[in-house]
């Protein structure tokens, strides 16, 4: 097997020819014995046909079982994961090896007659995907609706594997699915095709209005960077605006609104909120489009019932102008543990300042505040400009929702068409993306990944507010957790 053509961590497609091993070259004669009582999984001497499907099996259960490592723990940095997933891609490349005959195998125990599997769905289509040509795409297709239409788990593992496989053949592949009976099979192509950003307008016109609310969901949150932004600002504020239209619709027409800085959505959502903060997450959209004078608004609901989801907001928004509220708020009123750690939170995530119980950071606060500008929007202490963003997103210990979100408000902030970027890739392809994205804005990764370095060494903003460079208006930027979709890799 030539070692140049096997996977290593990043997945990209093989040809069966360059990674075949061969067929056996010694026949193993059977030894009966006592050994042969005990044993459990096929060997050489059961034949060679036996011993490749079991070999599959092996490496299809371990490839389901890595599918679950491939996400950071809590405070662990976001590559640490890669050696897991190239793990994964050892035994996609062990397994083409093998040659088309386990690849058989593999279309065989995709999947379980008798009860779901959800992890051999997904190593069997990440496999299948990852075979160059079109030999085995309708073999693709016939699992993939299969375990779409059976379980939901299992669903939301096919679903995943087509988002992260290599061949691209799978967007023409799914492309018919959109207009499949079964709205089921509709909305798992659309998050697919979402994903790999192989929505073309008029297919996700046609999704975000289709009269099945599962459907509609997963193209609203589809990225719309490539698509035509008037035409897309026009369904979504059609949505956005209906009162008919279910709450959790709502929410994801102003959600897409706000990650992708549309006006229109704006002032729908500042409607929405005055009226309603929680309803269909209004405040929080609002909070989204990064706008410093929508302030007044929340300090307003930071006094009322809806006093939770404000102090959730205020820290999305990033105005200064709220950090005396939010100060007021930890020092004055009594919160459980939960409350406090939220208020911590959004002080934080405005300031950058770790809340610690000494109280040194209101000193700190107190000694900068005159340096911020009311009309701006900061993120962890600094403006919210592509080079900080940038350092944001390499940051070591950031979870993959936050760096999506970062990932939306760097695209708008560098008010430029930027390179494909999700945090829900394969590390190695992030790594790349970010190479992409640091060249597009005239910044080196190894820069932005240094100076998130130095900040979280720091604890702390790294000079206090900027005083020159590069820099946004409070108007240009908006992210937030990623909606199932497009965004990220979407289950269910």
């Amino acid at each position: 097997m030539n070692s140049t053509v096997l996977l290593s961590d990043v997945p990209r497609c093989l040809r069966l020819s360059d990674v075949f091993v061969g067929d056996p070259a010694v026949r193993v004669v059977a030894s009966p014995g006592w050994r042969d009582a005990w044993r459990d999984r096929a060997t050489p001497t059961d034949g060679a046909e036996a011993f490749r499907r079991d070999a599959v099996e092996q490496c299809l259960d371990l490839v389901g079982v890595l599918r679950g490592y491939r996400e950071p723990q809590d405070g662990e940095h976001w590559r640490t994961p890669a050696g897991s997933e190239e793990r994964l891609l050892a035994q996609v490349s062990a397994i083409l090896g093998l040659g088309g005959t386990a690849l058989h195998h593999v279309r065989a125990l995709a999947i379980d007659e008798d009860l779901p599997d959800p992890g051999r769905v997904f190593a069997a289509l990440f496999v299948l995907g990852c075979v160059e040509g079109s030999t085995w795409l309708e073999a693709i297709r016939e699992v993939f609706v299969t375990a779409v239409a059976r379980h939901p788990q299992e669903a939301a593992a096919a679903v995943e594997a087509l988002c992260l496989a290599p061949n691209p053949g799978i967007a023409d592949l799914l492309h018919p699915l959109l207009a499949d009976e079964r709205w089921r099979l509709r909305a798992a192509a659309v998050r697919v095709l979402a994903y790999r950003e192989a929505l073309d307008d008029a297919a996700w016109r046609h999704a975000a209005q289709d009269l099945e609310p599962g459907v509609a969901q997963a193209a609203l949150g589809a990225p719309l960077w490539r698509l035509d932004p008037g035409g897309c600002e026009t369904v979504l504020a059609s949505i956005a605006a209906r009162t008919e239209a279910p709450e959790a619709l709502v929410a994801a027409a102003l959600r897409a609104g706000a990650t992708h800085g549309m006006n229109a959505l704006h002032g729908i959502a500042l409607k929405r909120a005055a009226h309603s903060a929680a309803w269909a997450d209004a405040l929080h959209a609002v909070a989204l489009h990064g706008r410093p004078e929508d302030a007044p608004l929340l300090r307003a609901a930071l006094g009322t019932g809806d006093r939770w989801l404000a102090v959730r907001a205020a820290g999305r928004l990033g105005a200064v102008s709220l950090m005396p509220d939010l100060v007021g708020l930890l020092l004055e009123t009594p919160c459980t543990p939960e409350e406090a750690k939220q208020l911590h939170a959004a002080i934080h995530a405005i300031s950058g300042l770790p809340v610690d119980a000494k109280g040194v950071w209101r000193q700190t606060w107190h000694d900068r505040a005159e340096a911020y500008r009311e009309d701006r929007r900061y993120i962890e202490g600094q403006e919210a400009a592509p080079r900080w963003l940038l350092s944001l997103l390499c940051a070591p210990t950031a979870a993959r929702p936050t760096r999506q979100a970062l990932y939306a408000s760097l695209c708008l902030a560098a008010r430029t068409s930027l390179p494909r970027f999700n945090a829900y890739d394969f590390v190695g392809e992030q790594v790349q993306a970010l190479c992409r994205i640091g060249a597009a804005l005239g910044i080196s990764r190894s820069a932005a990944e240094h100076a998130a370095a130095e900040h979280a060494a720091a604890g702390q903003p790294m000079a206090g507010p900027p005083t020159g460079g590069q820099t946004s208006d409070g108007h240009a930027d908006a992210g937030h957790a990623p909606a199932a979709g497009g965004q990220r890799i979407p289950h269910g």
